[in-house]
Protein backbone atom coordinates (compact mmCIF):
# COMPACT_ATOMS: atom_id res chain seq x y z
CA UNK A 1 0.00 0.00 0.00
CA UNK A 2 1.30 3.17 -1.19
CA UNK A 3 0.05 5.54 1.63
CA UNK A 4 -2.54 5.28 4.72
CA UNK A 5 -6.11 4.92 3.44
CA UNK A 6 -8.65 7.12 4.96
CA UNK A 7 -10.96 5.53 7.74
CA UNK A 8 -14.80 5.57 7.72
CA UNK A 9 -16.24 8.42 8.92
CA UNK A 10 -18.13 8.53 12.49
CA UNK A 11 -21.21 6.62 12.55
CA UNK A 12 -23.34 6.75 16.19
CA UNK A 13 -26.27 8.54 15.46
CA UNK A 14 -28.88 9.59 18.25
CA UNK A 15 -32.19 10.49 18.42
CA UNK A 16 -32.80 11.33 22.08
CA UNK A 17 -35.83 13.57 20.90
CA UNK A 18 -38.82 14.29 19.73
CA UNK A 19 -39.53 13.02 16.36
CA UNK A 20 -39.79 16.24 14.13
CA UNK A 21 -38.64 17.94 11.03
CA UNK A 22 -35.19 19.48 12.68
CA UNK A 23 -34.12 16.17 14.03
CA UNK A 24 -35.20 13.85 10.68
CA UNK A 25 -33.16 16.28 9.02
CA UNK A 26 -29.89 15.88 10.85
CA UNK A 27 -30.43 12.09 10.94
CA UNK A 28 -30.99 11.93 6.77
CA UNK A 29 -28.03 14.04 6.15
CA UNK A 30 -26.12 11.84 8.33
CA UNK A 31 -26.66 8.53 6.91
CA UNK A 32 -26.80 10.19 3.29
CA UNK A 33 -22.98 11.73 3.91
CA UNK A 34 -22.40 8.78 5.44
CA UNK A 35 -23.28 6.27 2.87
CA UNK A 36 -21.72 8.55 0.06
CA UNK A 37 -18.56 8.25 2.08
CA UNK A 38 -18.26 4.49 2.58
CA UNK A 39 -18.75 4.80 -1.59
CA UNK A 40 -16.21 6.78 -1.92
CA UNK A 41 -13.61 4.44 0.59
CA UNK A 42 -15.22 1.92 -1.42
CA UNK A 43 -13.75 2.66 -4.70
CA UNK A 44 -10.40 4.30 -3.02
CA UNK A 45 -9.47 1.03 -1.16
CA UNK A 46 -10.70 -0.80 -4.78
CA UNK A 47 -7.52 0.99 -6.23
CA UNK A 48 -5.37 -0.55 -3.79
CA UNK A 49 -6.86 -4.05 -4.06
CA UNK A 50 -8.23 -4.12 -0.39
CA UNK A 51 -12.21 -4.99 -0.45
CA UNK A 52 -13.84 -2.43 2.10
CA UNK A 53 -16.73 -3.68 3.63
CA UNK A 54 -18.16 -0.44 6.02
CA UNK A 55 -19.32 -1.12 9.49
CA UNK A 56 -22.55 -0.46 10.06
CA UNK A 57 -24.12 3.00 11.48
CA UNK A 58 -25.67 2.47 14.94
CA UNK A 59 -28.70 4.49 15.57
CA UNK A 60 -29.52 5.23 19.52
CA UNK A 61 -32.79 5.75 19.87
CA UNK A 62 -34.83 7.66 23.12
CA UNK A 63 -37.93 9.26 21.80
CA UNK A 64 -41.38 9.23 22.57
CA UNK A 65 -42.02 9.79 18.95
CA UNK A 66 -43.77 12.47 17.01
CA UNK A 67 -44.32 13.61 13.19
CA UNK A 68 -45.74 10.77 11.16
CA UNK A 69 -45.09 12.23 7.85
CA UNK A 70 -41.33 13.92 8.98
CA UNK A 71 -40.26 9.73 9.91
CA UNK A 72 -41.20 8.44 6.41
CA UNK A 73 -38.72 10.12 5.05
CA UNK A 74 -36.35 9.03 7.52
CA UNK A 75 -37.51 5.49 7.05
CA UNK A 76 -37.01 5.84 3.42
CA UNK A 77 -33.61 6.68 3.92
CA UNK A 78 -32.67 3.94 5.56
CA UNK A 79 -34.48 1.00 3.61
CA UNK A 80 -32.19 2.40 0.95
CA UNK A 81 -28.93 3.04 2.56
CA UNK A 82 -26.08 0.51 1.66
CA UNK A 83 -24.23 0.70 4.51
CA UNK A 84 -26.13 -1.39 7.04
CA UNK A 85 -28.05 0.39 9.88
CA UNK A 86 -28.65 -1.33 13.16
CA UNK A 87 -30.89 0.56 16.02
CA UNK A 88 -30.34 0.42 19.53
CA UNK A 89 -32.77 1.40 22.01
CA UNK A 90 -31.18 3.22 25.15
CA UNK A 91 -35.01 4.56 26.30
CA UNK A 92 -38.27 4.74 25.08
CA UNK A 93 -39.43 4.04 21.22
CA UNK A 94 -43.10 5.15 20.83
CA UNK A 95 -44.88 5.96 18.12
CA UNK A 96 -42.33 7.08 15.80
CA UNK A 97 -39.84 6.37 17.39
CA UNK A 98 -40.02 2.41 17.17
CA UNK A 99 -41.06 2.56 13.49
Amino acid sequence: MSAALPKPKHRNLYLPEQVNQESMNKLTKSIIEINENDVYLQKLYAIEDIKYTPAPIKLYIDSYGGAVYQCFGLLGVMDKSKTPIHTIVTGAAMSCGFM
